[in-house]
C-alpha cells in the first residue's frame, strides 16, 4: 500500500546525491504530496472495504503506472545528467551503479502494477527490491558514497534500512 511513496523517497535520494535537493525543493515537495496521497488512499482502500473502488481498479493501476514512470524518468534523467557532468571516475562509477539500481527497481517493480492489470504477469517486485538494495548497499558501503568507509559499523543500520524498504514495498 505504501509502494507509491517509494517514488518520492527515491527522488529525494537521487536529488540529494546529485546535489540538487535544495534547488528542486518544490519538485520534491510536490512528489511527496502526490505520492503520499496515493499511498494513503491505497492503504485506506485495504483497510476499509467501502474504499476498494478507489485503489483496487484498473484505472488506479494505470494512474500509479503513469506517475511511477514519470518519477523514474526524472530519476534516470538526473542521474544521467550528473554522470555526464562529473569529472572524477569514482563519482561516475557511483552514479553508474545507482543507475543500475534504479533500472532494476523500475523494471522489476513495474510487474507488481502490471499484475493488477494482467493477472498472468509475474510479480517480480521483490526481486527488483533485492537487486536494487544490494546495489545501493554496495554504493554506500564499498564505493564510499558518503566519503568514508562504512563497512564495519553500518551493517546493522543497513539491515534495518533495507528491511524498512522491503516492508514499505510490500
Amino acid at each position: 500500500a505504501c509502494q507509491p511513496l517509494l517514488n518520492a523517497l527515491a527522488l529525494h535520494f537521487v536529488l540529494t546525491f546529485v546535489g540538487r535537493r535544495r534547488a528542486l525543493a518544490r519538485l520534491l515537495y510536490a512528489s511527496y504530496a502526490v505520492f503520499g496521497t496515493m499511498a494513503v488512499l491505497a492503504a485506506a482502500s485495504l483497510l476499509f472495504p467501502s474504499l476498494h473502488h478507489v485503489a483496487l481498479t484498473d484505472a488506479w493501476a494505470m494512474l500509479h503506472l503513469g506517475m511511477s514512470a514519470f518519477a523514474v524518468a526524472l530519476i534516470w534523467t538526473f542521474l544521467w545528467l550528473h554522470r555526464a557532468r562529473v569529472q572524477r571516475a569514482d563519482e561516475r562509477f557511483r552514479t553508474q551503479v545507482l543507475l543500475y539500481a534504479f533500472v532494476a527497481w523500475a523494471v522489476f517493480g513495474v510487474t507488481e502494477t502490471l499484475a493488477v492489470l494482467t493477472p498472468a504477469a509475474p510479480r517480480l517486485g521483490m526481486v527488483g527490491a533485492l537487486i536494487s538494495n544490494m546495489l545501493l548497499a554496495f554504493v554506500v558501503l564499498r564505493a564510499r558514497l558518503f566519503g568514508h568507509d562504512l563497512t564495519t559499523g553500518s551493517v546493522p543500520i543497513l539491515f534495518v534500512v533495507t528491511s524498512v524498504a522491503v516492508v514499505a514495498y510490500v
